[in-house]
């Protein structure tokens, strides 16, 4: 799998931060988290409408949050 432009669903649409990556160089990672925020796109998903493209590292977990306004 290729680590760049994974589509991972959301459940609405909007701006999602990544507020924690098991990738980070304080983790023992090489630090290739997904820095910007991402903005959803509409399209079908694991079900689901939305979708926001992310970076996935072998072996890591990346957890996100949406922004309020």
């Amino acid at each position: 799998m290729d680590s760049r432009n994974y589509k991972l669903a959301v459940p609405s649409a909007g701006s999602w931060k990544e507020i924690f990556s098991s990738d980070l160089a304080r983790f023992g990672g090489e630090g290739h988290n997904n820095k910007v925020v991402k903005k959803s796109k509409e399209g079908k998903v694991d079900g689901r409408d939305n979708f926001i493209s992310i970076t996935v590292p072998g072996l890591s977990i990346s957890v996100f949050k949406k922004k309020s306004k």
